[in-house]
This record gives C-alpha cells, sequence and structure tokens, in this order.
C-alpha cells in the first residue's frame, strides 16, 4: 500500500491519519456506506477549543461514523498532545483532508477487497475512500498518478 500519490508530503500527524485507513483495512474493519463504497477513515474537522484552529480525526471510530461533539471528546487528549494535525482554521483544515484523501483514494481497491461492515449512521455529504477515486474514475480522469 505504497502512496502512488509523488507530491504529497505529509507531517507525522497527517501520517497518522493515512496509517489509521491502513491499519483499518488491514486489520478487516472496513465500513461499507449505503452506496458500498468503503469507509476506513472517514476523516472529520473537529474544533480544537483553542479560537479558530481545528484538528483532523478519524470519524470511523469502533465500526461507526461518529458526530463531530463525540469525537472532539473522544480525541480531545490526543489533539492538544499533538497527535492529530491541527490548522489555523477549518477550512484550511477541511482543505487538506481533501488532498491527504487522495492517498486513500489510490487506495480504494484494496479496501473493496476487505470484508466489509455496513455503516449505518453516515453523514450526508460525507467523503469516503472511494468516492472522489469512483468520480474520478467515472470521468476517465486521474489525479496525482505516477506514469
Amino acid at each position: 500500500m505504497e502512496g502512488i500519490v509523488t507530491d504529497l508530503v505529509l507531517t507525522p500527524q497527517e501520517q497518522k491519519i493515512v496509517d489509521y485507513h491502513r491499519n483499518t483495512i488491514k486489520g478487516g474493519g472496513v465500513g461499507e456506506d449505503q452506496r458500498g463504497r468503503p469507509v476506513t477513515v472517514y476523516t472529520t474537522t473537529v474544533p480544537t477549543g483553542r479560537g479558530d484552529e481545528h484538528a483532523n480525526v478519524p470519524g470511523y471510530v469502533g465500526g461507526k461514523i461518529r458526530d463531530r461533539k463525540e469525537l472532539q471528546k473522544l480525541f480531545k487528549d490526543e489533539i492538544a498532545e499533538g497527535r492529530w494535525p491541527v490548522y489555523k482554521t477549518g477550512k484550511e483544515a477541511d482543505a487538506r483532508a481533501k488532498e491527504v484523501h487522495q492517498i486513500m483514494d489510490e487506495e480504494a481497491p484494496e479496501a473493496r477487497g476487505k470484508k466489509r461492515n455496513k455503516v449505518k449512521a453516515f453523514k450526508k455529504g460525507g467523503m469516503t475512500a472511494s468516492s472522489r477515486a469512483d468520480g474520478i474514475a467515472q470521468r476517465g480522469k486521474t489525479r496525482g498518478m505516477m506514469k
């Protein structure tokens, strides 16, 4: 599962998001949304409680997609310890989550091949490891791949 996206440099905290995704695949905990797409991490942006700062954390925890308030409480100490990526604003965090998500998009076929649990609480408008990859493939386009 080495990344194909070559122009993306990750911080150690961003790498932890990617590792969470990969560990979900390896551990057989891949979820499935209502459209049959794999769910491995469901990166979610939560406020840190320090001004406008926001952190990106896994939203898919224990086989379920959790809401922001629950995630904020669950990861509060780890965010404070610097274990998850923190950005100056929620907009910056969302934009970076989409960039990092390219790696998961590239690895979506492997996630599809694993046994999946149905995800009951799937947020409207959310992104899974394959949602962007599916859209790209349907349009016949690729992004960030080595040639």
